[in-house]
């Protein structure tokens, strides 16, 4: 597969990637705003087996999608396998591509400096392969008690069960990471910066627990 082609694939890769990313910040950052609402409101303050439904579901969930951004055989489509395709190839994200997407860019002037931090020294001509697979390490180090959990307790019934479980804690690192390392690359794909894929929602998303969700109709 020539270079273009390449890069071609690796950008839709990154497209989907970031679909599912962004629905693992976002759905994380509703999640404790859900909470936050429950611990505000004394009236629920009572053990309900809902509760117990919505912190399981959402934990199943989370992990699961963090577990396939890990995943790096070749039917894989994930953040892992990704990187480690561009650590084989780095040649092919080269300054010369990167610059020129500031092209028609009123700050084309900056582009050779926006581009030095993916390299090992200023000036080289591609992305540096040993920050790859750092990220990488950075990435696969964060996630492996979620991965263990995802594999012996959510995908499959593992008899020798876990000696250390991930917390909520172990859960906001990975995807920090992942929207970091996300962002990163984005900038590297699309010289387009971003702090974080967690949206702006352009709605009010929490108008829903204003409303009573039970009616009775009157007697």
């Amino acid at each position: 597969m020539d270079g273009i082609k390449t890069i071609e694939k690796w950008k839709n890769w990154l497209k989907r990637i970031k679909v599912e990313a962004q629905n693992l910040v976002m759905y994380r950052s509703m999640f404790k705003d859900v909470i936050e609402i429950i611990n505000a409101n004394t009236e629920l303050h009572e053990d309900n087996h809902f509760y117990r439904y919505m912190n399981n579901s959402h934990i199943a969930l989370i992990v699961m999608g963090l577990r396939r951004q890990i995943k790096n055989d070749k039917q894989s489509i994930s953040l892992v396998r990704l990187l480690t395709e561009i650590s084989e190839a780095p040649h092919l994200m080269s300054r010369e591509n990167y610059t020129e997407l500031y092209s028609d860019s009123s700050i084309a002037f900056l582009a050779d400096e926006h581009f030095d931090p993916f390299c090992e020294n200023p000036n080289d001509q591609h992305v540096s392969k040993n920050m790859v697979l750092s990220d990488i390490q950075d990435f696969k180090e964060s996630t492996e008690l979620v991965e263990s959990y995802a594999d012996r307790f959510i995908a499959h019934s593992d008899k020798r069960g876990s000696k250390k479980l991930p917390t909520f804690e172990d859960i906001d690192n990975c995807l920090k990471i992942l929207d970091k390392i996300y962002c990163k690359y984005n900038v590297l794909f699309y010289a387009q910066s971003m702090d974080s894929l967690n949206p702006t929602f352009q709605y009010h998303w929490k108008k829903i627990f204003e409303i009573a969700w039970i009616t009775y109709e009157e007697k």
